[in-house]
């Protein structure tokens, strides 16, 4: 994508290419910018590698005497470092890694890996839904990515179609684990305004609640619900009027899920108590993609040592690229759009803030 123009203030570090962040990495054009930050591709020019660098948005300053304001600003910055620093150490293939938190300018800034792919949302917006079988693939490896999370006491809060990106031989990963300002957060503030995708905030979180692993699995149903059916599972006329619905569960019908339709309903399930493990939501996945022959990969296990990758690692396929075939017939006039370039594409997840 083209990059965008933006202010150029002294506070904008991207009006200075040249300058390193923490005597090392080099800034590049901007790949997409949203609520929880800006995200730009860039050098990693110790190791010589391309990466991707988030800037992360924080609370704006607080004017002279605003105490409290004062205060979530340092709150804010020190549960971005810390959840990022959480998310350094996660090693999965289905995991985008971070590689490096630093602060500069007054702001965390996030350093992970560049990915080549367009996310799910992009795919959704661009394909129109996904066939039964080739969401439940997808979902089975996304729910080992979260297992793997889960493992390490992580826990992502904000499952979506932004935030999985599908690389160009169809494999999903997961990006953006902890890093927005907002992550641990209730759902509204003081103010009323809504934090994060309204669409995809569990139940619980809409009430105000802590979210712990089954917010993922709630997570994970609305993405593939999203998915099969090409929109997400609540609705509103409005921020509010969606979190609503959600907490009321006032969930739209899927006519098009077929056999996922009784899985989805068990990971959207209101009561996260009812809802059904990763572990559990893997094996109703594997049978309805077992319904679609598909070229597989084994899970390479041995690459991933340090981190378990469950109790049948042998039966956790990888999915297959996304065919003409998975999409319904009615949309495959546009199945195929011409691809973006490599740079696009590495953007996906972060254009769906």
């Amino acid at each position: 994508m083209p990059e965008k123009a933006e202010p150029k203030t002294s506070n904008d570090p991207s009006v200075d290419r040249r300058r390193l962040l923490a005597g090392r990495y080099r800034l590049g054009p901007i790949l997409g910018s949203g609520g929880a930050g800006i995200v730009r591709a860039g050098e990693d020019t110790l190791l010589r590698r391309p990466v991707a660098i988030k800037q992360v948005r924080l609370p704006p300053p607080a004017v002279e005497g605003d105490g409290d304001a004062t205060r979530e600003r340092a709150v804010s910055r020190e549960r971005v470092l810390r959840e990022a620093r959480v998310a350094a150490r996660l090693r999965h293939p289905g995991l985008v890694a971070v590689y490096d938190v630093i602060e500069a300018d007054g702001s965390p800034w996030i350093v992970m890996e560049l990915v080549e792919g367009r996310s799910l949302a992009e795919i959704i917006r661009e394909s129109g839904r996904l066939t039964p079988a080739t969401v439940a693939r997808m979902g089975v490896s996304l729910a080992y990515a979260l297992e793997a999370a889960h493992r390490s006491g992580v826990v992502h809060r904000d499952v979506k179609p932004g935030n999985v990106l599908v690389t160009p031989d169809g494999q999903p990963r997961l990006t953006d684990f902890g890093i927005a300002v907002s992550e641990g957060d209730p759902a509204l503030t003081s103010t009323g305004i809504v934090v994060g995708s309204p669409a995809y905030i569990p139940p619980e979180r809409a009430r105000g609640a802590r979210v712990a692993a089954p917010g993922d699995v709630w997570g994970l149903g609305a993405t593939m619900f999203s998915a099969v059916e090409g929109e997400p599972p609540y609705a509103g006329e409005g921020a509010l009027a969606t979190l609503a619905a959600i907490v009321e569960d006032r969930r739209r019908p899927c006519p098009h899920a077929g056999p996922l339709g009784p899985v989805l309903a068990q990971l959207l399930d209101p009561d996260p108590d009812r809802r059904p493990s990763l572990a559990q939501a893997r094996a109703m996945l594997r049978q309805i993609a077992a319904s679609e022959p598909y070229p597989t990969r084994e899970f390479d296990a041995s690459a991933h040592a340090d981190v378990d990758p469950g109790p049948d690692p042998a039966s956790a396929r990888q999915p297959a690229p996304i065919r003409e075939r998975d999409v319904p017939a009615e949309h495959r006039e546009v199945a195929a759009p011409s691809g973006p370039s490599a740079a696009d594409r590495a953007a996906g997840p972060a254009r769906d803030r």
